[in-house]
């Protein structure tokens, strides 16, 4: 497969599974479904590191894969809970807490950007083939 192609199809399925599943079935939502991105992040930057061909690019399929959960939690997370405020105030009817799957899945975000930096400058050679 050309060097080219192959990130491409990182970040097609990392943004079709971020829509649909974290963000459309709100499993984005879930402490251990961040978790689990959060390691794949932290696996995928340190085999950027290391320039493990197997591991490379899993940052880049976290990062487009947390844009949608992010956004979407993005409106909710600064609420105040209902039952703290007043009528005509807008607050989060919820009983479950979005800060935690939130806050983790910003640090994955944050992490597998690092890493996709890191692989960005490991593979330049790739990307302007004249150096």
């Amino acid at each position: 497969m050309p060097a080219l192609v192959r990130p491409w199809i990182y970040l097609m399925f990392g943004a079709l599974v971020g829509f649909l599943f974290l963000g459309e079935f709100a499993l984005g939502a879930l402490v251990p479904v961040q978790i689990g991105l959060l390691a794949l992040a932290v696996a995928g930057g340190v085999g950027a590191a290391r320039g493990s061909h197997a591991l490379e690019l899993w940052p880049v399929f976290v990062v487009t894969a947390e844009v949608a959960p992010l956004v979407i939690a993005s409106h909710v997370v600064g609420l105040p809970r209902c039952d703290m405020v007043g009528p005509a105030v807008t607050c989060f009817a919820g009983t479950r807490d979005a800060v935690t799957p939130f806050a983790i899945g910003t640090v994955a975000f944050l992490v597998a950007v690092g890493g996709s930096i890191v692989y960005l400058g490991r593979n330049a050679r790739i990307i302007s083939p004249g150096r």
